[in-house]
């Protein structure tokens, strides 16, 4: 196998492990990840895992974005959480990965 392949491979479970762990994080809530690339988009599902195992919540962010700058506001802060309230460095946050996001939430945890 080329290390390519193997590399892709690799993202994939990554990826099925994380989605797996998350949606058993939120059967709290009402929401729930498919696709990784689309379902955090909005940023509601990023806040309820905060906010689940931080045991903190978010006094305001918009709970039915429809609009990109919504969306970018929920993400934004959800960063903004990580890195002020928690203390948790994020490193290359322009190529937000899956596993860059595992790592995040379980630091997060582990708080």
């Amino acid at each position: 196998m080329s290390s390519k392949h193997l590399d892709a491979e690799w993202k994939r479970i990554q990826k099925k492990v994380f989605t797996r762990w998350a949606n058993e994080q939120l059967k709290s809530t009402n929401k729930s990840i498919a696709d990784l690339q689309t379902d955090l988009g909005d940023g509601l599902c990023l806040i309820a895992l905060a906010e689940i195992l931080s045991g903190k919540e978010f006094k305001r962010y918009n709970g039915r974005p429809r609009v990109r700058n919504q969306k970018m506001e929920n993400v934004e802060m959800f960063i903004s959480f990580l890195t002020k309230d928690e203390n948790i460095r994020l490193v290359n946050i322009g190529k937000f990965t899956c596993t860059q996001l595992n790592v995040f939430i379980l630091k997060l945890h582990n708080l």
